[in-house]
């Protein structure tokens, strides 16, 4: 068997993995592993730190079947493994600096989205305009990608971050994702419906028509469009799509925060209501008993109306519960 882990790897890296394994979900009974699935002697294992774990009879063999579906993917992965250690592209990229587009644009668009992981709540879009001179306005705060950031100090910065930013704010509760996921099959689709729609309707709110668009990249352009032509949609045409944009262009980073923040404070809401701590990620043992506490307490008619339900584990809850009724 072969056993290789690569450590600290990218949430856009391991989204792509949660999504093309998900049909090979595997319970785990770590309570450290956020998701497990098995394909055919792959076992693939993926760690509330990040951790990407893979043990397999032929690694080679599991990367040929991810490069039939994800060719970048895959090539990343080939990457890393054949390294044995973590490197944050399998391509260099070459940065605009957030001064060069400043250069160009009066104001920049940042758009990051959150909650795609979480097995509990919707998911969040927030897209927010800067121009140069506002820059400075946030030199004090510790501005980073919100996956670097406690939530507390997220929850912290909330009010000031919205009450400084001009910013838009789109979303689908668990009911509304649901109802999405089902129509379109595609989580990428309801991603990329959402970012349209937050740019567009924050493109209304500023002064000017010159503006450059930046994303944190999930896809490339070429699937961006196909993602809106999928949702009805007309395309954007991003000036900057580039993985971690975060970490480059401060437009990302506040709209992570906020995203981030909006996500925490509806799931708090949605904690209160139930009257139980919903925890937040993908699935362990902390949010399998959770699950299994709501279906006790409140009937899984509640748990299908917060939750993901093309998740794996939910389908495995929906199956059970269906047997006993």
């Amino acid at each position: 068997m072969q056993h290789l882990s690569i450590k600290k790897v990218d949430s856009k890296i391991l989204e792509q993995i949660i999504s093309l394994h998900s049909k090979y979900f595997i319970d785990s009974t770590n309570e450290y592993v956020s998701y497990s699935f098995k394909y055919k002697t792959t076992l693939i294992q993926i760690y509330t730190n990040n951790t990407l774990y893979i043990s397999s009879e032929d690694i080679n063999l599991w990367i040929s079947w991810v490069n039939k579906y994800n060719p970048k993917l895959a090539t990343y992965l080939s990457n890393n493994f054949l390294k044995n250690e973590y490197i944050k592209q399998q391509e260099e990229i070459d940065i605009v600096s957030e001064q060069e587009l400043y250069n160009q644009f009066d104001v920049l668009i940042g758009s990051d989205e959150v909650g795609i992981g979480d097995f509990f709540g919707g998911i969040v879009v927030c897209a927010v305009a800067l121009n140069k001179d506002e820059l400075n306005k946030f030199k004090d705060l510790n501005i980073n990608d919100s996956k670097k950031i406690s939530d507390q100090y997220i929850l912290e910065c909330y009010d000031t971050l919205v009450q400084n930013t001009t910013y838009c704010i789109k979303h689908y509760s668990p009911v509304q994702y649901n109802q999405q996921i089902a129509k379109y099959q595609n989580m990428h689709i309801l991603k990329t419906s959402l970012h349209i729609n937050a740019i567009n309707e924050l493109k209304t709110k500023i002064p000017t028509s010159n503006v450059g668009l930046v994303l944190d990249a999930y896809c490339s352009q070429t699937n961006f469009n196909k993602y809106a032509k999928a949702a009805n949609l007309n395309s954007l045409n991003f000036d900057v799509l580039v993985p971690k944009a975060e970490s480059y262009y401060l437009c990302v980073s506040i709209a992570s925060m906020i995203a981030r923040g909006f996500f925490l404070k509806a799931m708090l809401s949605l904690s209160t209501k139930l009257g139980i701590d919903l925890p937040l990620g993908a699935w362990n043992l902390k949010i399998k008993s959770v699950a299994h506490q709501i279906i006790d307490q409140k009937g899984f008619g509640i748990l299908e109306k917060i939750t993901k339900n093309h998740f794996k584990p939910f389908l495995e809850l929906k199956k059970q519960n269906d047997s006993n009724s």
